[in-house]
């Protein structure tokens, strides 16, 4: 099976098969992934249109939709597909047929509409999830990409490493830091023994309107300079403070929609009817307002 891919988004997806059945067939392809941008349910939605020069047996007159599981790399909705013999016959071929390399190629187009996605989306009328430590006051880090996890990653190059970076930020509405944590990571040896790649990390706090480095949280013997790093950075987002700057205000703002709703109805299923009432009475709960 080959899946072609055009050089741009738009139309000119397509699949062809090389054996079985279905050789020599193609099918042209639409494809979707949930309109969420914060959800990461890994599923890719194709909509194959059959050739209308096509035999009858392989021909159909609506489009067959293939549920792809990019996690568990499985076609989820074969069951449903069982009805139609045609669309079972096309998905048990899709099944058969698909490379490692074919997934990788959706994993890609998965991932770009997923940056676009969050890109385009106005994220205070998306609900976003906070980790419960941050959201029950015990935590204040999050990080940019544990909230949207699509965001477009920015990514370096360092004596032909590659690095990616992690951004973390304090989001309580009370402090007045303008620092992130940076973390940069790479992949920088490969473990024979547990056939696994070791990962290199360099953390710093980087007060972004200073744009100096505060402190090193973390760094190999082996790992560059943090300087050369932000240097790096810089270079790949010349704006970089103003960047880092926009993160944090937007996270500090979805933060307090998120708990400003939460606070009300967290007081309330908290107090017990032979509590101390909220209000500040002085009375129990059950002979002040829960009366009212």
């Amino acid at each position: 099976m080959q899946l072609a891919v055009p050089p741009s988004s738009g139309s000119g997806y397509g699949i062809t098969f090389e054996k079985g059945p279905l050789a020599g067939q193609q099918y042209r392809l639409a494809l979707s992934v949930c309109e969420n941008p914060v959800c990461q349910c890994d599923r890719i939605s194709l909509d194959c249109y059959s050739d209308p020069g096509a035999p009858s047996e392989f021909r159909s007159s609506d489009p067959i939709r293939l549920e792809m599981d990019l996690n568990t790399r499985a076609i989820t909705n074969l069951k449903e597909l069982r009805r139609n013999r045609i669309a079972y016959a096309l998905a048990i071929s899709v099944e058969s047929e698909i490379s490692d390399e074919e997934w990788a190629k959706l994993n890609r187009l998965f991932l770009a509409a997923k940056y676009r996605q969050t890109e385009q989306a106005n994220l205070d009328q998306i609900e976003i999830h906070f980790p419960p430590d941050v959201l029950s006051g015990h935590g204040s880090m999050v990080g940019y990409y544990e909230i949207l996890p699509y965001a477009r990653p920015v990514v370096i190059t360092l004596e032909s490493t590659i690095w990616i970076l992690d951004d973390q930020y304090c989001v309580k509405a009370e402090c007045v830091c303008r620092e992130a944590v940076v973390s940069l990571f790479a992949e920088t040896s490969f473990d024979d023994c547990y056939e696994r790649p070791v990962m290199t990390e360099v953390s710093f706090r980087y007060a972004y309107d200073t744009g100096t480095i505060n402190t090193l949280l973390t760094r190999s013997d082996s790992g560059p300079a943090e300087p050369d790093l932000l240097h790096a950075l810089e270079l790949v987002q010349p704006d970089l403070n103003s960047f880092l700057a926009k993160r944090h205000a937007l996270l500090r703002r979805l933060f307090q929609r998120a708990t400003a709703g939460k606070a009300i109805r967290l007081t309330k299923k908290a107090v017990g009817r032979n509590d101390p009432c909220p209000c500040g009475s002085g009375k129990k709960y059950k002979r002040c307002c829960a009366d009212a």
